[in-house]
């Protein structure tokens, strides 16, 4: 019988670096084998698993034989996803559907299913628990999503409104104010889901300016 794989649990990463990790994955995929960065679409999942990615065939052998041949049966048999649907079906809480996309999505270990992860994030989003007013972070991951088009139909002007989300939240931490401010500027410099401006623009970059201030 084959043990699911027991990977580190997400939940001893801070937040902000799993988004940092999380969009560096979702801009700029690399293969699994060589690491080397390429066009999302270029990239092959395993068949079996669907967790790690690979840009050719040579890639993928190589891998097998040092590194996934140990890893890809357990991971199929840990069925995360199932977790996971577990979570956006019947948990209020939205850390953990935050949690639970960040793995699916990036595939931690996990089937990845992109789709499912903004279903998680949406969830999160909207939840009042732990955080009053949603998770700020869900709202970054779908602005990317919607941003680059990643399990779902690419949509600048709903990536604009998720950024806008994350700066008008009460409470979203500055780090996280500072990703949605820089994402702002650039839709507002190059008109991206919104009407270009040049002055809503620098008004985003001088409260990206204010937060770096107060972060020392």
């Amino acid at each position: 019988q084959i043990e699911p794989y027991c990977h580190p649990q997400p939940q001893a990463m801070s937040s902000d670096i799993m988004f940092t990790r999380y969009a560096k994955d979702l801009k700029n995929p690399t293969c699994d084998g060589c690491k080397k960065s390429t066009a999302s679409g270029d990239l092959q999942l395993c068949a079996a698993c669907r967790s790690v990615r690979y840009c050719s065939q040579p890639c993928q052998r190589a891998h097998w034989k040092t590194t996934h041949k140990s890893q890809c049966a357990s991971i199929t048999a840990g069925n995360f996803e199932s977790f996971a649907r577990d979570d956006l079906e019947s948990t209020p809480d939205g850390t953990s559907c935050f949690i639970s996309g960040i793995r699916v999505g990036s595939g931690d270990y996990a089937t990845r299913n992109p789709s499912l992860a903004v279903q998680l994030f949406e969830k999160a989003a909207k939840s009042q628990t732990p955080i009053s007013g949603g998770h700020p972070i869900a709202m970054l991951c779908l602005g990317l999503h919607y941003e680059c088009g990643v399990g779902v139909e690419k949509d600048c002007g709903a990536a604009f409104g998720w950024y806008e989300a994350v700066v008008g939240h009460e409470d979203p931490g500055g780090s996280t104010k500072a990703e949605a401010y820089r994402a702002l500027a650039r839709f507002y410099q190059d008109g991206l889901g919104t009407e270009k401006s040049e002055d809503e623009a620098r008004k985003c970059l001088k409260a990206l300016d204010i937060l770096k201030d107060e972060s020392g």
